[in-house]
């Protein structure tokens, strides 16, 4: 039997114009986002997915959304390996490369855990790879960081009320080198004393502002969701000089060297702080 319809397609009298539109319009009828082997990548997301999969890191990591299968054996979140999201824009470059090559010799930023990153021996090739696929997944500002970062008397007490029990409470979760919070290993959070070797000051920023935008699913709670939402009695309420405070102090924690003496305090300008306008005469002569 012939399925074939015997009906044939009538040739419609329409406009040039009325047939892009038709084209246009069935073209939309695609789903919007079209599936991920379709989608052309920079050659390093590409060389880093193979050496990702070639080393079953998401057999431990969340890379990309996918993996985490330890998390079939261990049940309790907080005891798992840290999900890798933003990790490029996170990890300071020369950190991630020795890192990679040699994880024992860092200290545990998470001591509590009882599974630990092995050695895989990568080349210096291999290494290079995954350091490029991440900073090219999460498009980090340049492969290399120059780190000038101080911070006065004034920020350091401003980031301490900041972190305090009246405000953030940081330390009821974080760890801060030997001492440990009051709660137990399951609501440890990462030890602060090793921000200044691992972190990058501007995805710092970003994660204390609303840190569940960079890795869905974190604990960590967020203190700057929306503008004016910090307290109002420390540096005038400016969000942006609280933030800047807490950076600077956590990324020279425990170096004196980098504490600045000679700077004004930090506070935010207020109406009456501001200098007036000069007149067109005082602004000729500068």
């Amino acid at each position: 039997m012939d399925e074939r319809s015997s009906s044939f397609m009538p040739k419609p009298n329409i406009t040039d114009e009325q047939r892009h539109a038709l084209v246009v319009f069935l073209k939309g009828q695609a789903p919007e986002v079209l599936p991920e082997k379709y989608i052309a990548y920079d050659p390093a997301i590409e060389v880093g997915r193979h050496l990702v999969n070639r080393y079953n890191c998401e057999a431990c990591h969340t890379i990309e959304g996918r993996g985490g299968d330890v998390s079939q054996w261990i049940k309790e979140p907080n005891f798992l390996p840290p999900n890798l999201a933003s990790a490029g824009a996170r990890l300071q470059t020369d950190w991630m490369h020795g890192f990679l090559k040699n994880p024992g010799n860092y200290p545990k930023v998470r001591s509590w855990l009882n599974i630990r990153m092995p050695t895989f021996g990568f080349t210096d090739a291999e290494v290079e790879g995954l350091v490029r696929y991440f900073k090219t997944r999460d498009k980090a500002e340049g492969l290399l960081e120059t780190l000038d970062v101080h911070v006065t008397p004034q920020e350091i007490a401003a980031a301490e009320k900041l972190m305090g029990p009246e405000n953030f409470n940081c330390y009821s979760c974080h760890i801060l080198g030997n001492k440990l919070p009051a709660g137990g290993p399951s609501v440890y959070a990462p030890n602060l004393a090793y921000v200044h070797e691992r972190i990058r000051p501007q995805w710092l920023n970003r994660w204390i502002r609303n840190p569940g935008d960079l890795v869905p699913g974190t604990r960590m709670p967020g203190y700057y969701p929306e503008p004016n939402s910090g307290p109002k009695d420390i540096l005038n309420g400016n969000d942006e000089l609280q933030l800047k405070s807490l950076v600077d102090y956590l990324m020279t924690l425990g170096n004196p060297a980098l504490v600045t003496h000679d700077k004004e305090s930090p506070e935010a300008p207020t109406e009456e702080s501001r200098p007036a306008p000069k007149s067109e005469g005082e602004q000729a002569s500068r």
